[in-house]
């Protein structure tokens, strides 16, 4: 799973902890935890994917900007629409993977 799991600042696959094993009837399990509250709370997004959205600055502000970057310049908008991203359900590769 932690090699699976997508590496943008790394804070998410540290958070992968392997738990008790355990037997249910006669199936054996391990239970593993990936995701901490209120510090990877974009597991979610990652996993299911998100779709083109629109994004505003604050409207309380007045003259406010969005500032990111893009291809390697600063960029400054009113308004941006990202392309949003595609589910990468890297858990439950990881448990096929195992099972095979």
């Amino acid at each position: 799973m932690t090699r699976r799991c997508p590496r943008k600042t790394g804070l998410l696959v540290s958070t992968i902890r392997n738990g008790p094993d355990g037997r249910t009837g006669s199936r054996p399990f391990v239970a593993v935890t990936v995701g901490r509250d209120g510090v990877t709370d974009y597991l979610g997004y990652l996993i299911k994917g998100t779709r083109t959205h629109d994004v505003y600055p604050l409207q309380n502000r007045p003259n406010a900007t969005l500032r990111f970057v893009s291809g390697g310049f600063v960029v400054f908008a009113k308004h941006t629409q990202p392309r949003g991203i595609r589910a990468n359900n890297f858990m439950i590769e990881a448990l096929r993977d195992g099972r095979g």
